[in-house]
């Protein structure tokens, strides 16, 4: 390998379980990714960070990342049989992530809650 190559590793895992009701889930997800640069030539990122932060391009990341998520209701709503409202679930999240280049280091944390609309069509 020459010094001009860019280099990039990406390993993700995700770890599913039941909730607390049978129709609740919690789950958890890791990432790490390095990317060397080469002069002006650099990998496509594959790094999802925390949300609600923008891309950088870190040298090094890390995510930890946990879901717990649960229906609300089932309205089995449909507008003229075209698209239908079947499911609305809730999803709490928690993330934490941290970006690294030589000079700087940033830590990327954010929690929160996201509404989900299953729709069928």
């Amino acid at each position: 390998m020459e010094e001009d190559d860019p280099v990039q590793f990406y390993a993700n895992g995700q770890f599913f379980f039941p909730g607390v009701f049978k129709t609740h889930s919690l789950n958890f997800r890791t990432t790490y990714e390095h990317n060397q640069n080469a002069q002006s030539y650099r990998y496509l990122s594959l790094f999802k960070g925390s949300r609600g932060y923008q891309y950088y391009p870190f040298d090094e990341s890390y995510l930890v990342s946990g879901n717990y998520e649960f229906p609300l209701f089932y309205p089995d709503y449909y507008l003229r049989a075209i698209i239908g409202i079947t499911q609305v679930r809730f999803n709490g999240f928690v993330d934490y992530s941290v970006g690294n280049t030589p000079s700087f280091e940033q830590k990327q944390r954010s929690f929160g809650g996201e509404f989900i609309f299953d729709l069928r069509c």
